[in-house]
């Protein structure tokens, strides 16, 4: 096992802190940093909301990889705490296809740029929900009551949507 000082740390608010401890930030951690751990006991799904939109803006990971990553590892967070180990991109590869036949293997869905870009994600994911912050940018995910039900009836929904002003605009 890796030794911890030879994981991917961050400085955040004059703390070093490993990356999947407090990364993603939540949204409202970004707006008011002093509020830290606060922030995130109002919504509690608030980090694994921002692990979804950070690995929503990783250009080549569709929905079928995303599924595939979420059935390994369990969660977005968990995702990107993978991404940051030292074997981590080749962990995200290794992420098996997900198989409506079982007696058929496919092949692997996530391809080694998307690992990459991934791992890269992790890095930026802070710089990345401080600007949908700034924008006044919201997200909901598939898995929150929230979510357009009219959305959750077709094939394949987002798994994120990013939207301004109200959602209840879009049920």
């Amino acid at each position: 096992m890796a030794d911890v000082l030879d994981r991917p740390r961050v400085v955040r608010n004059q703390q070093d802190v490993e990356l999947g401890e407090l990364m993603p930030l939540a949204l409202e951690q970004v707006a008011d940093p002093a509020a830290g751990r606060d922030a995130c006991a109002q919504d509690a799904y608030a980090p694994e909301r921002d692990a979804w939109t950070v690995l929503a803006g990783v250009d080549g990971l569709g929905p079928v990889a995303f599924a595939a990553l979420l059935s390994q590892f369990g969660s977005g967070r968990a995702i990107l705490a993978a991404a940051a180990e030292p074997d981590g991109v080749a962990r995200l590869e290794d992420t098996p296809a997900l198989s409506l036949h079982p007696d058929r293997p496919g092949r692997r869905p996530v391809p080694g740029s998307v690992a990459i870009a991934i791992a890269e994600a992790v890095q930026g994911g802070h710089r990345i929900l401080a600007r949908l912050r700034e924008l006044d940018v919201r997200v909901v995910t598939v898995e929150e009551a929230t979510y357009p039900p009219r959305l959750t009836e077709i094939e394949m929904p987002p798994h994120v949507l990013f939207f301004r002003g109200s959602l209840a605009a879009m049920a």
